[in-house]
C-alpha cells in the first residue's frame, strides 16, 4: 500500500520524513495511519456526488374540456 507519511518513523530500520512516499506492505500500512503517523496516498475512490438540487415551480394545466365543465359544476353546487 502508498502511503505518504505525516509523522517521522522507523519503517525496517529506515528513517521516513514527513512528506516521504513509501509502499510497504497493507498491515503495516494499516498501522501507521491508524497511530497518526502516515495517510494513504492511493488514489482515492471517486465518491457518488449529490446531484444538484432543482428549484421548480408548479405549473398548473388548463383541465380538459369535460373536467372543466365539471369543475363549473362543482363551484355552482
Amino acid at each position: 500500500m502508498k502511503i505518504t507519511i505525516t509523522s517521522p518513523v522507523q519503517h525496517d530500520g529506515k528513517e521516513l520524513e514527513v512528506g516521504d512516499t513509501v509502499n510497504i506492505a497493507d498491515r503495516a500500512a494499516k498501522n501507521l495511519i491508524a497511530a497518526g503517523a502516515a495517510e494513504s496516498a492511493d488514489k482515492p475512490k471517486a465518491e457518488p456526488t449529490a446531484a444538484p438540487k432543482l428549484e421548480v415551480e408548479p405549473v398548473l394545466s388548463e383541465p380538459a374540456q369535460g373536467q372543466q365543465e365539471q369543475v363549473e359544476q362543482d363551484r355552482q353546487q
